[in-house]
């Protein structure tokens, strides 16, 4: 065999070794949940996306793909939505779109543009006294949970809540809030007389932030944008606190007002997994 084509066939070789060693990390990744089978390997370049995206992809459980088949340039996520206990999408209203009944009251809110530049599809908080607030015989959540909001910071110079419901005196409580001592989101939970909390950096000014909690009975896992960025191991029961679910604001310390914008709260009945939080901080992409 010539020098030339000894040269092509070792390149070949070297090839398909790196392609070999490439889906080998690419299944190990997956294996570990960081990513979403559905979802690896998209581009997006803005909200229409581009890429080619295959619907018939399944998850770990057999479900479709959280790709919309109809148009593949689209994340759905409505596959999820029996499980979904409160849905508030603040187009124009308080209201839960679940039609389950647990309506939020709002006050001095006042509509804005969400992520996606649609006017009238987000709540711009002004601090003192803007809120939103679900009555205590209406608090969404459970015994396990995903707590999944949209937020866009506007000042960063005091603690602000996010999203709240607290019972000290019951040692039950879940929170997501900002606090400027150390630029941090934290993640909290309340079980009898211990809290435990997960924190990550927070971003610049500005920007929408896709901030989720989840308690699946046994461990804790913030998400930032789709990606844990904490996990806390707690192994214990979460009673639901009798209180009142505060968005963008909070009956704890009375002052944490939420100054910025907040879209699209979601309350679930269970333990969303990584797959899925990926889904809801690419939805509609």
């Amino acid at each position: 065999m010539s020098e030339g084509h000894q040269g092509v066939g070792q390149q070949i070789v070297i090839g398909v070794v790196i392609l070999v060693i490439g889906s080998i990390l690419a299944a190990a990744i997956i294996g570990e949940g960081s990513f979403a089978p559905g979802i690896l390997g998209r581009h997006f370049s803005g909200p229409e996306g581009d890429g080619d995206v295959s619907d018939s992809r399944q998850d770990s459980e057999g479900r479709p793909s959280p790709v919309d088949s109809a148009s593949e340039t689209r994340i759905d996520v409505s596959w999820m939505d029996s499980d979904l206990i409160a849905h508030y999408p603040f187009d124009g209203t308080s209201q839960d779109a679940t039609g389950s009944g647990h309506d939020a009251d709002s006050r001095s809110v006042t509509a804005t543009y969400d992520r996606f530049r649609r006017s009238n599809h987000a709540y711009s908080f002004d601090g003192a006294p803007s809120s939103v607030s679900v009555p205590r015989s209406s608090n969404p959540l459970s015994e396990e949970f995903t707590l999944s909001v949209w937020a866009k910071h506007e000042d960063t110079g005091r603690p602000q809540s996010i999203a709240e419901a607290w019972n000290s005196g019951e040692g039950s409580g879940v929170n997501i809030f900002y606090h400027p001592r150390d630029d941090r989101y934290y993640f909290q939970m309340r079980i009898g007389s211990s809290n435990y909390q997960l924190t990550c950096p927070a971003l610049p000014l500005g920007d929408w932030r896709h901030l989720v909690h989840v308690y699946d009975g046994e461990t804790q896992i913030a998400y930032l944008d789709g990606l844990p960025v904490g996990r806390n191991r707690i192994g214990k029961p979460f009673k639901p606190p009798r209180a009142m679910f505060y968005i963008g604001d909070e009956a704890t310390y009375g002052d944490r007002h939420f100054d910025g914008s907040l879209d699209d709260v979601r309350v679930y009945g269970r333990a969303l997994n990584a797959q899925e939080v990926s889904a809801l901080a690419m939805e509609g992409l």
